[in-house]
């Protein structure tokens, strides 16, 4: 008999049975979610998060200096501030405010769920997320 003989006993086997079960939710997960949403939950380390910021102010930047490189008029660069200023705006009223205000009990997972909660009246949740 090899070292694996009668490894399997009811110690392990209520381990064993878990594991099955959290193999077929995540292969449930992918199949009814997507394979897309497995790529894109939630981060929760603190230098991904960063380095996410990070790039979001790059990219702004770097929009920003392009568009005013090729316009380099005042008029481009106030359009450009108020653009970014509304858009900021927006995503506050969408998130801080409708939450505090409007539906204390309600969480947004990002803007068209934001969308859909104003165009519906609230009255279309979102189920919560299977959480291990």
């Amino acid at each position: 008999m090899g070292p694996s003989a009668g490894c399997l006993n009811e110690g392990n086997a209520e381990l064993v049975e878990r594991l099955l079960l959290d193999v077929r939710l995540r292969r449930d997960d992918v199949r009814g979610a997507g394979a897309v949403s497995m790529l894109f939950r939630d981060l929760r380390n603190p230098f991904w998060i960063k380095l996410k910021g990070a790039l979001f102010l790059f990219g702004g930047f770097l929009a920003s200096t392009l568009l005013l490189i090729e316009h380099p008029t005042l008029k481009a660069a106030l359009l450009l501030m108020a653009a970014i200023w509304c858009f900021c705006r927006c995503y506050y009223f969408a998130f801080y405010v409708i939450e505090r205000y409007i539906d204390a009990d309600f969480r947004f997972c990002g803007l068209l769920s934001c969308a859909k909660f104003l165009f519906t009246g609230g009255k279309e949740r979102i189920r919560p997320s299977f959480d291990p």
